[in-house]
């Protein structure tokens, strides 16, 4: 990298990361509409005025409430299983509740398994034209 390119990696790195929020039209009518704001607050806020000022004009409409709403449900599993055996090297089987080791000695196993739901949520802003 030439010495000129290193001084402009900051401003190029700063450019691509300032623009990580966005807004995008959830519904509107002629008396306002709801926006769905994503991402960092200041960059989605700029974008949901400039959308805001396109339906109604420049300036002329209020923002009515901010609220976060739930929009669906995440859900991760994971399963854990321990092994114990006997004596001897184990052969691990992980669909089975036990399992054998090489030298023909029992051996047993137990699974625990954790389910993880969240709400899935998002801000939206309702708006009204007319300020």
């Amino acid at each position: 990298m030439t010495p000129r390119s290193l001084l402009l990696l900051p401003s190029l790195i700063l450019s691509l990361t300032a623009g990580c929020g966005h807004a995008q039209i959830y519904s509107q009518n002629a008396e306002g509409g709801v926006l769905s704001i994503h991402g960092a607050p200041k960059p989605a806020m700029k974008k949901a005025g400039e959308i805001m000022d396109s339906h109604c004009g420049a300036g002329n409409h209020s923002m009515i409430s901010r609220d976060t709403v739930v929009v669906g449900q995440s859900t991760s599993t994971s399963s854990e299983t321990d092994y114990s055996e006997e004596g001897g090297s184990k052969t691990e089987t992980p669909t089975s509740s036990s399992s054998e080791t090489q030298d023909g000695k029992a051996g047993s196993a137990s699974t625990r398994e954790t389910t993880v739901s969240r709400d899935v949520t998002e801000t939206r802003l309702t708006y009204a034209c007319g300020g």
